[in-house]
């Protein structure tokens, strides 16, 4: 005796008509008659018999039915009540991703905001390359992505969200800050770089040779070293945003380094229906500023608000 037949038999009882317990439970006619007939089988009685409308249960039928009917009445409200519980934890879990660079400079920072009207949701954040945080949002493990160089994978929905600039940078008071350079002349310049980062990746790419002159495991070491004089800084410019606003480094002009700046992409899946939360993070994201005139309106904000001593300068 199956679970899967004594849900059959509990559904062809209350409508007594084989035809219509198959259209409910999603079976055929004959894949029903036969679950029923396993199961007159196996007890050794007749639990029901052809009538003119359908069918009629025998006593033993109905006393079978009696006893059967609230063990799956039971068993779907254990069902129904597990389902809904996974689906309120769910709905109070945000997972999104992005990858190294766009989590620390961009998803960090919108967090701030949304953790104030959010405080309830549990906020899990992945950190990959564009590959596998796209992975995530394919497969479900991530309802939201920030990633460049997009698969454009067929479930995928993605929105253009701005633009990676690759920078080069010195202390604020050196003598470089005030020149402008050529891409050939900043590639004879000692270079301090991330190690196994993009920006090299991209240099390499267009066939450039950087003299890298020291390499760091993370973004931090490079400015500390570009701090102290052991180089020429190449990072995107989201990592040394701050830095340039408070004058502790500063931008050396190379017009070529455009041509290397990568698109960054929103990702989400087309036919995932997210949460409130979930809906409301990704307006956030779409609401951060993307082109050049809107970061520097939001930097002449903040250079103006340090100037004036307070936020309500602003």
């Amino acid at each position: 005796m199956k679970l899967n037949q004594l849900r059959i038999f509990v559904c062809a009882a209350r409508h007594l008509n084989l035809s219509n317990a198959a259209l409910e439970l999603g079976m055929s006619q004959p894949a029903v008659s036969l679950q029923m007939k396993k199961l007159e089988d196996e007890f050794g009685v007749k639990l029901y018999r052809a009538s003119n409308r359908g069918i009629e249960l025998t006593q033993q039928g109905h006393a079978f039915a009696d006893s059967v009917r609230p063990l799956i009445e039971n068993l779907d409200q254990i069902e129904h009540d597990l389902k809904s519980s996974s689906a309120s934890a769910k709905a109070k879990l945000l997972t999104i991703g992005g990858t190294h660079t766009l989590t620390e400079t961009v998803l960090l920072q919108r967090l701030v905001g949304f953790r104030s009207r959010y405080p309830d949701i549990r906020i899990n954040i992945e950190t990959g390359g564009s590959a596998t945080i796209e992975a995530g949002v394919r497969n479900s493990k991530i309802d939201i992505g920030l990633i460049s160089g997009p698969s454009h994978f067929r479930e995928c929905e993605y929105e253009e969200f701005g633009n990676q600039e690759i920078v080069a940078f010195v202390p604020g008071d050196h003598p470089l800050r005030e020149k402008t350079l050529t891409l050939a002349q900043l590639m004879r310049e000692p270079l301090v770089t991330k190690k196994g980062g993009t920006c090299v990746k991209r240099l390499l790419h267009w066939g450039l040779k950087p003299n890298i002159a020291l390499e760091c495991g993370a973004a931090d070491a490079v400015k500390a070293a570009v701090l102290k004089n052991l180089g020429v800084g190449l990072l995107f410019r989201a990592r040394i945003e701050n830095d340039l606003l408070r004058g502790d480094l500063d931008l050396i002009a190379v017009p070529e380094l455009q041509k290397l700046s990568r698109k960054s992409f929103i990702v989400y899946q087309k036919q995932k229906n997210l949460s409130k939360a979930g809906l409301d993070f990704l307006a956030d994201l779409k609401r951060q500023p993307r082109s050049t005139d809107e970061r520097d309106l939001v930097a002449d904000q903040v250079l103006a608000t340090q100037t004036n001593g307070g936020l309500g300068a602003v």
